[in-house]
């Protein structure tokens, strides 16, 4: 499963329009090319997003399926936001 299709899931779970789930983060215009892999997000989006409607980000990656390569990646890009 891909990071869009994950944030859907979670957005429609939690019975929000695109406009609410990302208020103050990212337009939801964007929001629906991630959602429809059209677009890549920023994983310093994807956490702003995540802190917005308290669900944590490790808890998403951990339902979220990614190979171990993606995995990697994303945890150095995490540390590495983390750190600043």
């Amino acid at each position: 499963m891909k990071i869009g299709q994950k944030l859907k899931m979670v957005r429609l779970s939690l019975g929000m329009n695109r406009k609410e789930f990302v208020k103050g983060v990212i337009d939801n215009s964007y929001l629906a090319s991630v959602e429809n892999g059209e677009s890549d997000i920023r994983v310093t989006s994807l956490i702003n997003i995540l802190q917005k409607i308290i669900y944590p980000f490790r808890i998403f990656l951990k339902i979220l399926i990614l190979n171990i390569r993606d995995r990697k990646i994303v945890c150095v890009r995490m540390n590495n936001f983390l750190k600043h």
